[in-house]
């Protein structure tokens, strides 16, 4: 059984030392912290088991009509369990309610699980950033899904629709 729940200045150790067992070029602590404040845009979220054990996490922005997903774990030992489907549901289904258009987010070209999961849910590639990660100058691969076309934003419609759709 888990919770979902926001982001807390709480979360901050926890979510600090996971992303440094998942990722070779971590987030800093005092980058966190920032993600942690009750602002509008943030769409933050922690996955904890009923003991409280820090299972996952994903930070996010929804900021006008773009969600943009800037960072997503879960434990090693807790993988293929559904946890970052999970999460990404969460944020596809908070990116419709407010609004809007598209989501957004990079990848390591090498991440195949991560690539497979996004493309599960209708990401496409759509442009690649050249040696985007510092520690090892891996291209990043940008990823998007479209939700919804501006019109259909406007007219308060909106049924998903996928950027390169396949019929």
């Amino acid at each position: 059984m888990y919770e979902i729940l926001p982001l807390g200045p709480e979360d901050l150790d926890d979510v600090a030392e996971l992303e440094a067992r998942c990722f070779s070029d971590p987030w800093p602590r005092e980058l966190f912290l920032r993600e942690a404040e009750d602002r509008p845009d943030n769409f933050c979220r922690v996955v904890r088991n009923l003991e409280g054990e820090l299972l996952a996490y994903s930070i996010a922005w929804i900021i006008a009509d773009e969600a943009h997903l800037g960072d997503i774990a879960v434990a090693p030992e807790q993988r293929g369990k559904g946890l970052g489907k999970l999460l990404l549901q969460e944020l596809i289904d908070e990116a419709k309610i407010r609004g809007a258009v598209h989501i957004v987010l990079e990848v390591r070209a090498s991440n195949e699980s991560a690539i497979a999961l996004y493309e599960s849910y209708g990401f496409v590639k759509v442009a690649i950033r050249k040696g985007y990660y510092q520690d090892d100058a891996e291209d990043a691969l940008v990823m998007m899904l479209l939700l919804q076309t501006e019109a259909q934003r406007d007219r308060g419609t909106g049924t998903q629709s996928y950027v390169g759709r396949k019929s």
